[in-house]
């Protein structure tokens, strides 16, 4: 399963012009900037989940625990990668640690549609924190439960509605 078509975009080919049908998750996953073929967005699936995954844990510890200073953490995660797209440190982790326990795929950088929604991920963290520290603690509930559905749909079908939102707002300006 680590092993992928010498001309893969994993390994810097294009995959542009598939004729394959695409599943919906893989659909999706090509919203979010993959542009690969439907076997390596298979590969990809399960390791693109884990970063979601992570922060939605981390979310959920401090929306139950009130900290509005692990929601800032969780910000900095989301919004600093928007620059750097290789190094985004929970795919780095799962890269360098996780990644080689069952031979699996490496992670690629993260495409602009996903770092945009990993961007709007880290406001929503920085508006429950702040909600917090403001003793809006509902407030701050109301943006959790907005994040975290919004998680939980990205994790189980990879649909992002960020990633949605930037193709149509594409879309509308004729690009």
């Amino acid at each position: 399963m680590a092993q992928v078509d010498e001309k893969s975009p994993l390994q810097g080919g294009s995959s542009s012009g598939s004729n394959e049908e695409l599943l919906v998750t893989q659909k999706s996953l090509m919203q979010q900037g993959y542009d690969y073929s439907p076997s390596e967005l298979s590969q990809l699936s399960w390791g693109l989940r884990f970063t979601p995954t992570m922060c939605m844990i981390g979310a959920l510890i401090g929306l139950y625990f009130r900290l509005p200073y692990l929601h800032f953490t969780l910000a900095a995660l989301g919004i600093i990668p928007f620059w750097f797209p290789s190094w985004h440190p929970l795919d780095r982790f799962y890269n360098g640690i996780l990644r080689p326990l069952w031979h699996g795929v490496e992670l690629p950088p993260n495409p602009l549609p996903r770092r945009i929604a990993c961007f709007m991920g880290g406001l929503m963290n920085i508006f429950i924190g702040c909600s917090f520290l403001a003793n809006a603690t509902t407030l701050a509930y109301i943006f959790g439960g907005i994040l975290i559905t919004l998680q939980i749909v990205v994790i189980t079908t990879h649909f992002c509605v960020a990633s949605w939102l930037y193709e149509r707002v594409l879309r509308m300006i004729g690009r």
